[in-house]
């Protein structure tokens, strides 16, 4: 089969109205081994496409997975290739006072984040360090000796030393109304003596049966 390449002057002048043409038919021959040899390249090239725009039967079509999205410059521009956004907003997370959660796809990409407050809403306790609460505070105490203490409000009392007007210790404790008579001697008698001496034992005994009291009820020790 004739090329362009050995076509004659003569025979291109029987179908080319004008000499301009068949010199351009001659330079397209002497050209076209090349033209061939790059048509070829083209050919066999691994050219990458975007899927919008198949045009090869060697081409590699390129197509996002989502994790990457492609900005078309068009002809003679820039194709960019860049990581879709997850919706996670930009800025710092976290501080002295929160604690931060990530979400985490299969990819290794940070796809959602929450911070919480650092107290002890939101922390959970653990089983030897336990918070404090008001009644634990309160169950932790017991009343001993002495003491009175009611875990409902939390109040700690002294337990009362008992009814003094009762005799309830070892010595007999009478009650005595204000002294006005007798009227003692000048010098005193043996029984005025006697009878003050008397006196001064009992305010011992009910003295005595004070202490004993106190004691017994942990308000002395």
């Amino acid at each position: 089969m004739a090329t362009v390449s050995n076509l004659s002057r003569k025979l291109l002048g029987e179908f080319l109205s004008n000499p301009e043409t068949i010199r351009a038919f001659e330079n397209l021959g002497m050209n076209s081994d090349d033209m061939a040899t790059q048509i070829e390249g083209i050919r066999n090239a691994a050219i990458l496409t975007l899927d919008l725009s198949p045009l090869f039967e060697n081409q590699r079509v390129v197509s996002s997975d989502g994790e990457v999205e492609f900005t078309d410059g068009g002809a003679g521009g820039t194709l960019t290739i860049g990581l879709s956004d997850t919706g996670v907003t930009t800025g710092g997370y976290g501080d002295a006072s929160h604690v931060v959660a990530f979400a985490v796809n299969a990819k290794g990409r940070i796809t959602g984040v929450q911070v919480h407050a650092l107290n002890s809403d939101n922390v959970t306790e653990g089983s030897t360090h336990l918070y404090f609460t008001t009644n634990r505070a309160r169950e932790a105490l017991s009343q001993g000796s002495g003491i009175n203490y009611d875990s409902g409000t939390g109040e700690i009392k002294a337990k009362p030393a008992g009814a003094f007007d009762v005799p309830t210790g070892t010595q007999n404790r009478a009650a005595y109304p204000t002294y006005t008579s007798p009227i003692i001697s000048s010098p005193p008698t043996q029984a005025e003596v006697q009878a003050i001496s008397d006196g001064l034992q009992a305010v011992s005994r009910t003295l005595a049966a004070l202490i004993s009291d106190m004691k017994d009820n942990g308000n002395l020790s």
